[in-house]
């Protein structure tokens, strides 16, 4: 018996120091998952179902929409939209490019109509605070004569149109430019009446008052129209890459005419196990490697606080902002990497507990 403790007696020596170094040795490990790098922001020119157009910049930095805004049309109104033909070839699109410019039929007679209206108060204004001679109203006789008859001519021109555009023998362009012919033939018509009639009868100062006062409203009104007009100008507010993707999903509500992506920032969002949440802090190192080969750094800035499951495991997102200075031309939207985040050296006991975590979820 005593020989049989003898023989225990340099195990346990042994074990002693074992057990005291491996206590204190540290394993480096490290938390390895896959990202997804996307632009900083995206800007979207998109059109509704219904025709109206939906300009959106979308901050992914904290998955948020930072600018929105929807170009709506008049019932009945007939507008239309082109882009620029030479904007699909390009690359890169430059913020204050203009992209294409929205036509309203609405708008543009309404501006051509409220143009004729002033120019024939500013008229009646001029008449008004001059006195004319007793020959000029012969004179102004004769204008109108030749105004009606222009009119009338003109008006017969359109109704001709309006049937062979019905028919599709003139295009809709040409029927437009006889519409606005006729309505400044009628504008015309109406100045010359409107100065015979003042030349006759002359004016009072309450006439002068009142045609002042139209022609403030009228030129309010054409600053408004032109405002408007003006506003359907449609620019880029991003500097970025033209995102050209085929087979992307057309949703029911609305179909993509344009998406810029703005790359001259990129972020990364990682999914990670939940059970790593512990180890992981805002302004942690992310390691990545491009599909090249060539490795990059990310530094996490948000962190979710609330988990999804995914392949039926729980996960928690990052998002993380991607080294200034890297080299963005290589990076491309939705693109996939392999990423590393170090969590430094470890005691074995974590270590291994660690893994058990990863064999035991996996």
């Amino acid at each position: 018996m005593k020989n049989r403790n003898f023989l225990w007696l340099p195990v346990l020596l042994l074990a002693v120091p074992l057990a005291y170094i491996a206590k204190s040795l540290e394993f480096n490990y490290s938390i390895s998952s896959k990202g997804i790098l996307y632009p900083a922001r995206e800007w979207t020119l998109s059109r509704t179902a219904d025709g109206n157009l939906i300009n959106s910049i979308r901050d992914n930095r904290n998955n948020s929409v930072a600018q929105y805004s929807v170009t709506e049309f008049q019932r009945g109104d007939m507008a239309s939209f082109s882009i620029r033909p030479e904007i699909y070839a390009r690359d890169t699109v430059f913020k204050g490019d203009t992209i294409g410019n929205i036509l309203s039929q609405n708008e543009q007679g309404r501006y051509i109509e409220l143009q004729g209206e002033l120019s024939l108060q500013k008229k009646l204004l001029s008449v008004y605070s001059s006195g004319e001679k007793p020959g000029e109203i012969n004179i102004a006789r004769e204008r109108i004569n030749l105004a009606r008859q222009e009119h009338e001519t003109q008006l017969r021109i359109t109704e001709r149109n309006k049937i062979l555009f019905e028919k599709a023998y003139i295009p809709e362009e040409e029927y437009e430019l006889s519409q606005n012919e006729l309505a400044i033939k009628k504008q015309n018509y109406l100045i010359a009446e409107s100065e015979y009639e003042a030349l006759v009868s002359g004016a009072k100062q309450e006439q002068l008052d009142y045609v002042l006062a139209n022609i403030e409203s009228l030129e309010q009104q054409l600053k408004h129209i032109e405002k408007l007009i003006s506003d359907f100008t449609i620019t880029s507010p991003v500097t970025g890459k033209i995102i050209k993707q085929q087979g992307r999903e057309v949703s029911s509500d609305y179909e993509s005419i344009l998406k810029v992506a703005d790359t001259e920032n990129y972020i990364m969002i990682v999914p990670v196990d939940i059970y790593n949440l512990p180890f992981l802090d805002i302004g942690q190192e992310i390691l990545f490697t491009h599909p090249t080969g060539k490795e990059y750094t990310a530094y996490i800035s948000d962190i979710d606080n609330s988990s999804q499951l995914i392949n039926g495991k729980q996960k928690i997102f990052l998002t993380a902002l991607v080294e200034a200075g890297a080299d963005e031309k290589s990076f491309h939207p939705n693109m996939v990497v392999e990423i590393s985040i170090p969590s430094g050296n470890i005691p074995i006991q974590q270590y291994f507990s660690r893994l058990v975590n990863e064999v035991y979820n996996n």
